[in-house]
């Protein structure tokens, strides 16, 4: 139970998905840009921004076995910000009881994915550990969730392979949809698909594949502006049905509450101040 918290707070950390805003001319009157362009556009949009969040993941599990789907419930304080090519998050758990107290905190130079630090507060150690890169890569089981503008999740290297123009939802809107090849065979996926707003620089849905089957999707439900902010606040992620049970999870991940303008402390970026508050 221990280890599987840990693993599960590593991957909550790299779950947090929060969006700024950029400017951008509409599609078609814009001259087209390149996948290079779009993905930078997409992770940087949230340059410069700090804030204070309360966040909480909603995580049901089913299966034919079961007689009724699992539900439980995972929310977080964190603290972020941004200065210069550095992104700095601290996240707490503080739900469900059992996991209360873990903490971490990471470090990632935007510009250069192998320059990234990983640190987590194990409350029963009462000793921060390092976490290797790796490590939060495998347990993510694939989810590179740099797509929703968190870079330090920028765990599963890609090579971009096209940008496209297509129509997406309801009503149907002129959108970019990037092709992006996991560079490793070891990775849990093939091609992602991203289709991105080219108004906000929000991603809108995304696909993970691996040998022609579907493994991973997520799609942004609603986008709030806060503090002059446009915010993805309700984004849900699927696993579709694996196995011969046909387990699945739906992960709705929500920002309960979120501020932009209040600084943050450099304290809670250090890792004395993480274990202090781990207690």
């Amino acid at each position: 139970m221990r280890k599987r918290t840990q693993q599960l707070f590593v991957i909550v950390l790299a779950l947090l998905t929060l969006a700024g805003t950029a400017a951008a001319e509409a599609l078609e009157d814009a001259k087209p840009l390149s996948a290079r362009e779009v993905q930078w556009n997409m992770h940087h949009r949230l340059d410069g921004e700090q804030y204070t969040a309360e966040v909480q993941f909603k995580v049901v599990a089913e299966a034919r076995h079961l007689q009724a789907p699992r539900e439980w419930n995972v929310k977080l304080d964190v603290h972020r910000d941004d200065v210069g090519n550095r992104e700095r998050i601290h996240a707490k758990l503080t739900w469900p009881l059992f996991a209360r107290g873990f903490a971490g905190l990471s470090i990632e130079d935007k510009e250069d994915q192998t320059r990234a630090d990983f640190f987590l507060y194990v409350p029963y150690m009462r000793r921060v550990r390092r976490v290797s890169e790796s490590w939060v890569g495998h347990d993510l089981q694939g989810i590179d969730l740099t797509h929703v503008g968190f870079t330090v999740s920028r765990v599963q290297p890609v090579t971009l392979e096209a940008v496209e123009q297509v129509w997406y939802g309801n009503p149907r809107r002129r959108v970019y949809k990037l092709t992006e090849r996991a560079k490793n065979d070891t990775e849990h996926f093939e091609i992602r698909y991203i289709w991105v707003d080219p108004d906000t620089w929000i991603p809108l849905a995304t696909e993970n594949w691996d040998e022609g089957r579907l493994v991973l999707s997520s799609k942004t439900i609603e986008i709030q502006e806060i503090d002059g902010v446009l915010t993805p606040t309700h984004t849900r992620f699927h696993t579709p049905p694996e196995g011969e049970h046909g387990f699945t999870v739906t992960v709705d991940f929500r920002v309960i509450e979120i501020d932009y303008k209040t600084p943050v402390p450099e304290k809670w970026f250090s890792q004395g101040y993480l274990e202090q508050r781990g207690h």
